[in-house]
């Protein structure tokens, strides 16, 4: 009797982790779906978006995160005054002609723009006025538990292309570079780096800052975004290596935290 007590208790325990998860679960869908990250599950396509450098001419692709954020890579903060308003950066999201001024951008402390790979690869603009996000739907960022286990299917995604279908690696990464006429194998460190296997030259891009996601419960979602062109020729010698999104979320959550944070869970 009192073993069929103790799996009864343990029976109920279980149950009732369930059911805890199951309501978090309704409770991330509703959020979502207020915020419009949920349009995937119609076959929506996030706010991809072109951030513009007109001083040094580089254009960088990004994607909104919420009404006041776009989040890129650092390859277009080249020359700029990171604490000041740089009328210099311009914003427009694919399929749209309207420009947003740009009133600050953020560079993760730990930065290291000569690394190889370069680490901390991601920028953080803040746009000058709020964004629609009934016209423009903004990314889901990952949440803290988020786990994407080796070969799972994901998606990079660029403005004005047909996402590509990609299996996702999250082990030891590696991108091969032409160095002297040698090809050479670079390892990256584990924990920071997603990479996708070998990108085919029909995704050929010109612009830096590709977006890798990922499906979760019908909605996207961003996990990284790739590095230079110069230093991973995607159509050419690269693996695919992208920056992982993951590690900065307590830094995204801290600098975003005058928008309307709807793409986090919790």
């Amino acid at each position: 009797m009192h073993r069929q007590r103790l799996l009864l208790l343990l029976l109920l325990s279980f149950l009732d982790g369930i059911l805890g998860n199951i309501e978090d679960l309704i409770a991330d869908c509703t959020d979502f779906r207020r915020c419009q990250c949920a349009q995937g599950v119609t076959g929506g396509r996030p706010a991809l978006a072109f951030v513009t450098n007109t001083k040094i001419n580089t254009i960088c692709i990004g994607v909104l995160i919420n009404d006041r954020y776009v989040i890129s890579t650092t390859e277009c903060a080249a020359g700029l005054d990171h604490n000041a308003i740089n009328p210099e950066v311009l914003v427009s999201f694919e399929n749209s002609e309207e420009e947003f001024d740009v009133s600050q951008i953020f560079l993760h402390p730990n930065h290291v723009p000569d690394s190889l790979p370069r680490l901390y690869d991601i920028m953080l603009v803040r746009l000058a006025l709020l964004v629609d996000m009934t016209k423009h739907i903004p990314i889901c960022l990952p949440h803290a538990s988020l786990l994407v286990y080796n070969g799972i299917p994901g998606w990079i995604m660029a403005p004005g292309l047909r996402p590509l279908s990609v299996k996702i690696h999250t082990g030891s990464c590696s991108f091969m570079r032409q160095v002297g006429g040698v090809v050479r194998t670079i390892r990256v460190r584990p924990g920071m780096f997603l990479c996708v296997g070998n990108v085919k030259t029909s995704f050929c891009y010109t612009h830096p800052g590709y977006l890798l996601m990922m499906m979760v419960h019908g909605w996207y979602m961003l996990l990284g975004l790739s590095s230079t062109n110069y230093l991973f020729p995607m159509c050419k010698y690269s693996q695919g290596l992208f920056s992982e999104v993951l590690p900065y979320r307590a830094w995204i959550r801290n600098i975003t935290s005058d928008s309307s944070n709807c793409q986090f869970v919790n």
